[in-house]
């Protein structure tokens, strides 16, 4: 349980509340972030959050008054898969 709340700390800490399907979550959003997909790098909206939210392609996340739809499957971050990078797309 002391990952968990390393992590949910840190994100805390370093991001801001968001919602993902209703439910409030700490997160880092980035409007401007560089995602990898098959070896291309490319600039999309995301979200850092715990992997324990169990995100989903498909849901919503709101940031403030604007949503956002989760575009792709969650890809868990290096080292341990503790945090996952949203990918997201304004609805």
């Amino acid at each position: 349980m002391a990952a968990l709340d390393d992590v949910t700390d840190m994100l805390e800490e370093m991001g801001e509340q968001l919602v993902l399907n209703g439910t409030p979550l700490p997160g880092i959003f980035n409007e401007h972030g560089e995602v990898v997909i098959e070896g291309l790098v490319s600039q999309a909206t995301t979200a850092l959050v715990a992997a324990a939210a169990g995100a989903a392609k498909g849901q919503t996340l709101t940031r403030g008054a604007t949503d956002y739809r989760v575009n792709q499957p969650p890809m868990p971050q290096s080292p341990d898969g503790a945090l996952h990078l949203l990918v997201l797309v304004k609805v």
